[in-house]
C-alpha cells in the first residue's frame, strides 16, 4: 500500500511535471529490459508520457485499483528492416481513457509510413549485379543455444531475397568468370561447419561469395534485402534457426554511389524471436555487370 500511494502521487502529477514523469520512467521494466537487450530485441517503442493505464476500474476515467501498482502495461511496439528504418515515423501515441471495458485501458499509435515501390514485373528485370561477400563470419551465443548440453551447432548461412520474387542465384568464381549459374535461384547457401560457435566462413571452402541479383533500374535496390539466416545443419532431422541478420541492399549499392567504389560492412544481430542469438559480420561490395553476361 505504501508503494502504491508514492507512486500514485506521482501520477497524479502527471502531465505536467517532467520530474514526475521521468521518475516513473526509470521504473518501467519493459524499456529497462529492452535497453538491456532481454526482450524484444530490435524493436523500438516510445515512452509513454500518458499516464499507466492499468490496474483501472471499468469507468470512463483512470480510476486505479489499490490491488495493484500503476503500470504502463499496454505498449505498442514496431520494427523494421534496416533499409526501412527512416520510413516509419511516429506520430501519435496515447491512451484512450474512454474506454471502460476492462481493467487496462487500450492505447493507440499513429504512423507515417514511406512505402517502397514495388519490383517491375520479373520481365522487365534485366539489369544484373553482383554482390561480393568476403569475411563471413559468426559468433553464437552459447548460453543462448538450447542443444548446448548435448550438441554443438554446425552453422551455415541461407540467404534468402525480400522481397521474396526478387531473383538471386549464387555464382562460384568460375561461374563469374564464364558468366555461367551455378546454383539454384533463391536458394543460396554456404556449406556447414562442424561442431563450432565460432563459425568463419571465408577461411575454407569458399572466401568469398557472389550472388546475382536481377533488377529493373538500380534504383530498385533501395527497397531490396538478403536476410542472413544462420541454420543448425542436422543430418538426421530438420535444420534448426539458429537466428538471423539483415542486409540492406540498397545501404550497400549508396555507400558504393557516394564513397567511390568503398564496400559495405556489415556487423548485425542474429536475432531470432525477440532475442539475440548471436552477431553476424561480412564485407560486402557492390559490382555492375552487364545484362549480356548472364541470365537468371
Amino acid at each position: 500500500m505504501k508503494e502504491w500511494s508514492a507512486v500514485k502521487a506521482l501520477v497524479d502529477k502527471l502531465p505536467d511535471d517532467g520530474d514526475a514523469l521521468a521518475t516513473l520512467q526509470e521504473g518501467d521494466e519493459l524499456s529497462t529490459r529492452m535497453d538491456e537487450g532481454k526482450v524484444f530485441f530490435g524493436f523500438q517503442t516510445e515512452e509513454p508520457t500518458f499516464k499507466p493505464t492499468f490496474k483501472v476500474k471499468k469507468a470512463y476515467d483512470l480510476t486505479y485499483v489499490e490491488k495493484r501498482v500503476p503500470s504502463w502495461c499496454d505498449r505498442v511496439l514496431w520494427k523494421s528492416l534496416p533499409g526501412f528504418v527512416n520510413n516509419v515515423t511516429l506520430k501519435l501515441y496515447e491512451a484512450c481513457k474512454d474506454y471502460k471495458t476492462s481493467d487496462h485501458k487500450p492505447i493507440r499509435a499513429g504512423f507515417s509510413v514511406e512505402l517502397p515501390d514495388a519490383l517491375p514485373p520479373i520481365e522487365m528485370r534485366t539489369e544484373i549485379v553482383h554482390f561480393v561477400i568476403t569475411g563471413l563470419k559468426a559468433s553464437i551465443m552459447e548460453h543462448m543455444w538450447e542443444e548446448r548440453v548435448t550438441d554443438t551447432p554446425d552453422p551455415f548461412i541461407v540467404f534468402l531475397p525480400e522481397p521474396t520474387d526478387l531473383e538471386i542465384t549464387h555464382l562460384d568464381e568460375k561461374a563469374v568468370k564464364k558468366g555461367l549459374i551455378v546454383g539454384k535461384a533463391g536458394k543460396v547457401k554456404t556449406h556447414h561447419l562442424d561442431n563450432t560457435y565460432e563459425p568463419d566462413w571465408s577461411a575454407k571452402k569458399n572466401p568469398e561469395i557472389t550472388i546475382a541479383v536481377k533488377v529493373a533500374m538500380l534504383s530498385d535496390l533501395e527497397g531490396c534485402h538478403l536476410l542472413l539466416s544462420c541454420m543448425d545443419h542436422d543430418k538426421l532431422s530438420n535444420d534448426d534457426a539458429i537466428g538471423s541478420a539483415s542486409l540492406s541492399l540498397g545501404d550497400v549499392y549508396k555507400m558504393h554511389v557516394e564513397e567511390a567504389g568503398k564496400p559495405y560492412v556489415l556487423s548485425a544481430p542474429l536475432e531470432m524471436n525477440g532475442m539475440q542469438r548471436g552477431n553476424l559480420s561480412c564485407v560486402v561490395k557492390f559490382v555492375r555487370t552487364s545484362h549480356d553476361e548472364l541470365d537468371l
